[in-house]
């Protein structure tokens, strides 16, 4: 008897306290994703702005006059843009007294009028910026990002995923060190004190720093609240339970969009700190949740193990009789002496460099890399180009979310129908053609909404993409390296999301450019998905030996249907010259 059986006997695969703890665990998707996706509302990463114009008299005189009059300018993606960085070098007091009453009197003028044949610039001191309701401030104007700083906004972004990726290992460390419930509230009580103070560092590498450390933090807690809710449930749930926390975190996305439009008329630093505010309120899931018994079985403390097996049992109605006896299969082993027999025969250790021994190994590795990186780096990237595609960057980002909340639901049944290679192959090239068109539609503001509604269709079929790779990864590496492959891939998923605001970024120089990065990461994508094995309902691979068999029987017949759970007609202990 594994201990998995044990756990499902007693507690079952998912009850009341399972419930309960999947409530829970998602909501500490909040502050995951609301701090990392603040970024589209706070940056002023597309925020126009210009010189100070000078102060004076100028009556009824617009400020789009005054632009004119003072700011060079030009025509840039079919728009008149004004200057960000330089203003005309001249005195208004040279002006004729004819031409500045016919100013103030709020007519229009042409700026060349008033300047004369004077076209020198001086670069600008101080700027005036847009403040249309959806900016009253941000990181751009708190810390003056302008003109040749402007390219330190998106560092803001890579410094949060930089953190989230080494969290993800410091965390994950320390949980499986000293138990999960241990970490996690010191980890939301820091992600509480960083988020307080962080809007009011006054200095903007400062900001960067404790950015980082956020990143750290929020990263770790999501990480490990993530481990502790598949502990807590059965194997039957464990697929249902991963789509719906990663669907958290898109649903967080939702309720940011709504909070961003309510504070937009306040600032920045009062939406960060409504944001820091919620971790606060995890801290007390200590008093709630109880340590992963499956932690407590593994480093031995089998007495607290029992214990917390008998609240949860009687938690979801199926009380233990006091003269129960839990017995774990390691603690039997134990007694009998195979734990010191199997620590004079230990298992070889793996490292990155057994992933590329093996041609076909090294061929799941080199493809699930790419797919990996390609879905993170889209994820992000469109939901950070949400503001330049047209129509309402509030309006865009909350579809975004809800898009990646029916996309992982959606896929549950199509990849237990068509199997991962079908449902990973078919996702990332509607994806990649849906990119494809919206390249045609942006800066045409007659087909606005066209746009709008190709892109989340690629944001849709992004989300399903993504949880296949999620799973089919896990399934294409043998059991001896499976968790050092998918930890590998998913490293280059951070890498993909560290990226993505910089490209996010070009769009201010040309509108189409971030796109064609993407559709061209996606292409690729696609094609390295042709690569993996089909995994669905065949027994996985538990040697690297078997894991090679294993790629190449299945690549030879891809697309050969295998009901879930049925046993698989290849065998992959042994060579077999007809596999399908």
């Amino acid at each position: 008897m594994t201990l998995d059986d044990v756990l499902v006997r007693h507690i079952g695969h998912f009850g009341r306290f399972q419930g309960v703890a999947l409530f829970l665990t998602v909501l500490s998707s909040l502050p995951a994703g609301w701090h990392i996706l603040a970024y589209i509302f706070i940056s002023g990463g597309t925020q126009d702005y210009w010189c100070a114009l000078p102060t004076g008299s100028f009556g009824n005189a617009s400020q789009e006059q005054l632009k004119d009059i003072f700011i060079p300018s030009e025509i840039k993606n079919g728009k008149r843009k004004f200057s960000s960085c330089e203003i005309y070098d001249f005195d208004i007091k040279n002006v004729s007294k004819f031409t500045l009453n016919i100013l103030r009197s709020g007519d229009l003028v042409n700026g060349s009028d008033v300047r004369g044949n004077i076209s020198d610039r001086r670069r600008c001191v101080q700027w005036e910026y847009e403040n249309n309701g959806r900016y009253s401030s941000s990181i751009l104007t708190q810390y003056e990002l302008y003109c040749e700083k402007e390219w330190l906004i998106p560092v803001s972004q890579s410094c949060i995923m930089a953190g989230w990726l080494l969290g993800n290992f410091v965390f994950g460390s320390l949980a499986d060190r000293f138990g999960r419930m241990r970490v996690i509230p010191v980890g939301f009580l820091m992600t509480f004190v960083i988020g307080l103070i962080m809007p009011f560092i006054p200095n903007y590498y400062a900001y960067l720093l404790f950015r980082f450390f956020l990143g750290v933090t929020t990263g770790g807690s999501y990480t490990v609240c993530f481990v502790l809710l598949l502990e807590y449930c059965g194997t039957k749930h464990r697929v249902l339970s991963n789509i719906s926390f990663h669907g958290g975190f898109n649903g967080a996305v939702v309720l940011l969009s709504g909070i961003a439009y309510a504070m937009a008329p306040v600032n920045h630093i009062t939406m960060q700190i409504i944001l820091g505010c919620v971790p606060f309120c995890m801290i007390f899931y200590k008093f709630i949740l109880v340590e992963s018994p499956r932690w407590l079985v593994s480093n031995q403390q089998y007495d607290e193990a029992r214990k917390n097996i008998r609240k949860i049992a009687k938690f979801n109605g199926r009380p233990l009789a006091d003269d129960v006896v839990l017995a774990f299969p390691q603690d039997r082993a134990l007694i009998n002496g195979e734990l010191e027999m199997m620590s004079e025969h230990p298992e070889k250790k793996y490292t990155v460099l057994d992933l590329f021994r093996t041609p076909n190994i090294r061929r799941a590795t080199l493809a699930s890399y790419v797919q990996w990186f390609a879905c993170s780096f889209i994820f992000y990237g469109l939901i950070f180009i949400g503001g330049s595609l047209g129509a309402n960057v509030y309006i865009n980002t909350a579809i975004s979310g809800l898009c990646g909340v029916v996309g992982g639901f959606a896929s549950l049944p199509v990849l237990k129908y068509l199997g991962r290679r079908t449902t990973g192959v078919s996702s990332l090239f509607i994806m990649t053609i849906s990119l494809f068109a919206s390249i045609f539609l942006i800066g045409k503001p007659e087909y606005e909404t066209s746009l709008v509604g190709v892109v989340f269709v690629g944001k849709f079929f992004n989300i399903v993409a993504f949880d296949t790779i999620y799973l089919h990864s896990a399934e294409c590496f043998p059991t001896c390296m499976r968790t050092l492959g998918v930890g590998t891939g998913s490293l280059w998923a951070r890498v993909g999301a560290l990226l993505s605001p910089f490209i996010a970024k070009t769009a201010t120089i040309w509108p189409v450019l971030p796109v064609i990065v993407f559709c061209s990461s996606s292409a690729v994508a696609t094609c390295m998905a042709l690569l993996l094995p089909e995994t669905r309902g065949r027994h996985l691979p538990e040697t690297v030996e078997e894991g090679e068999r294993f790629a190449r029987l299945s690549l030879s017949c891809p697309w050969s249907r295998v009901n879930e759970g049925e046993k698989t007609d290849i065998d992959i202990t042994e060579d077999s010259n007809s596999p399908c």
